[in-house]
């Protein structure tokens, strides 16, 4: 036998052993950085890169993916599906162009309508996406929603359009500064709420054209017959999500980078992000308990550490104040303000809340904040999906009830060099899409076949044409011990060289 045909047996072997493995995939990129540690019973994959600050996802009805690149406008991203994990970006393109749009994304089916957010508007266009395109110019739906001065983390505006209740929407807007919080203190004032509105009048269910009037809602001033409060005395509501059972609301809360307590700096340990519950949407725009509750901004904030604050009997998930005096203290914080219904680690920054289809777990995007070695992971939380709320107490700390899918190996390296979460989606397989703003990227998680299996993020391209990348990948990832490339992969290879072998001899 001859080298040649050896080289030639060899060559078909290791052809075969990765035609047949399903993790093998054309093209995979690679981060800049670690590699994001997966959760167990996880796959993931790094498929999009180059992005302009990618903020919220969603799947139109066409399986594109939609993605808000803040300050630039809205992508329209194609991808070719090779299976798992494996998923190719084939087509890029801006459908809108718009610099001022930062963060909110929703889309309606019928009328098909995409909207948007900026700092004090949110947009309504119409959408087609058999073509992936926009329709016309975008009619103004809610304005006021803020003001020219705010800080960029504090800008954001989440939308959610309810699955619920036809043409309801959900606004979130938070404070303008920390410096100017006591306006928030006055509901009418507009400033930490979360507010519901029925988009009824403006469209009609049956429309095609998306006809809408140049007639908005003002944020704060809107007639109750189209509007109402959700909540007030949050913040920043940076993200929002509707249980898929129940119907229940809920956002998360973003709180205060620097707080005291008896005037001790406890900015370390204190205050947590929050959970909050917002009761279920009703035919109008009404809601169940506990709707319109006050959750305590700028007055009262959720205890992540309840040691750090001397002279307490707080425990975590009990609100606390900055001033004690006999109006204000932990006393009436506990008696006037509604608590959060889970409290994150501090400064975690949680952006997005996406559930799973049945409602037993939601996912959270903490995007990590400045200086703080807390969130820049996604995290699962789970719930009960007859009740709609979540198992644990909420008294438990992020630690109990917070498992992570998609972390950081090095924390230390945030938030320069790292992924930062922020948009969460599902696409129509059931795979979980993850943006990454800083970073320009989007990530895709699939369950394994097996729960209890080690999660892998696939790091490597292994070329079907190449036996020595094949080996080089399967090396490369071995000597990864936190991502490792499937064993199905060696282990088939290594079966059909054998069997090459076998045929040569």
């Amino acid at each position: 036998m001859t080298f040649s045909k050896l080289l030639a047996a060899f060559t078909a072997a290791a052809l075969l052993s990765t035609v047949s493995a399903d993790s093998v995939c054309p093209t995979i990129l690679n981060p800049s950085y670690d590699y994001p540690i997966v959760g167990e019973g996880w796959t993931a994959q790094l498929i999009a890169s180059g992005l302009t600050s990618p903020r919220r996802l969603l799947f139109d009805s066409n399986g594109s993916l939609l993605v808000v690149e803040a300050g630039k406008g809205i992508a329209r991203l194609t991808l070719t599906d090779h299976g798992g994990t494996c998923l190719v970006v084939a087509d890029k393109t801006t459908i809108v162009s718009n610099t001022d749009l930062n963060h909110g994304l929703a889309l309606s089916t019928t009328p098909s309508i995409l909207l948007a957010s900026t700092a004090d508007v949110v947009y309504g266009y119409a959408y087609n996406a058999a073509s992936g395109t926009v329709v016309g110019s975008p009619k103004t739906l809610v304005e006021g929603t803020g003001s020219s001065g705010e800080s960029a983390d504090l800008a954001t505006r989440s939308i959610l359009l309810s699955q619920k209740q036809t043409l309801t929407l959900v606004v979130a807007r938070g404070i303008d500064s920390d410096s100017d919080d006591l306006a928030a203190i006055d509901e009418s004032a507009g400033l930490g709420v979360v507010r519901v509105f029925d988009l009824s009048s403006l469209y009609t269910t049956t429309s095609t054209s998306s006809v809408i009037p140049d007639n908005p809602f003002e944020f704060s001033t809107a007639s109750s017959s189209v509007s109402t409060i959700l909540g007030w005395g949050i913040r920043h509501a940076a993200g929002l999500a509707e249980h898929p059972v129940t119907g229940g609301i809920f956002s998360t809360e973003n709180s205060v980078a620097n707080a005291t307590y008896n005037g001790v700096d406890v900015h370390m340990t204190n205050p947590g992000d929050e959970l909050n519950y917002h009761g279920t949407l009703n035919s109008s725009v009404s809601v169940s308990s506990p709707g319109g509750s006050n959750y305590g901004y700028p007055r009262c904030f959720a205890v992540a550490n309840a040691t750090s604050l001397t002279g307490s009997s707080l425990s975590i998930g009990d609100q606390f104040s900055m001033t004690q005096n006999s109006t204000l203290n932990d006393t009436t914080c506990a008696a006037d303000y509604t608590p959060p219904t889970l409290t994150f680690g501090i400064h975690s920054s949680p952006q997005d809340l996406l559930f799973s289809s049945d409602g037993t777990t939601a996912y959270v995007a903490l995007h990590g904040s400045d200086g703080i070695e807390s969130g820049y992971a996604v995290g699962s939380i789970a719930f009960d999906n007859t009740t709609g709320l979540p198992t644990s107490a909420s008294s438990s700390s992020s630690a109990d009830f917070l498992t992570n899918i998609l972390s950081n190996k090095n924390i230390s390296k945030c938030p320069g060099n790292c992924f930062r979460p922020v948009g969460l989606a599902w696409d129509a397989a059931g795979r979980l899409y993850v943006s990454s703003d800083t970073t320009g990227e989007i990530y895709v998680l699939s369950r394994s076949s097996s729960s209890a299996s080690t999660g892998t993020l696939v790091t490597t391209t292994a070329s079907v044409a190449s036996p020595t990348a094949t080996a080089t990948a399967a090396a490369g990832n071995a000597a990864n011990s936190q991502f490792q490339h499937s064993t199905a992969v060696l282990g088939v290879a290594v079966a059909s060289i054998a069997m090459a072998l076998l045929i040569v001899v």
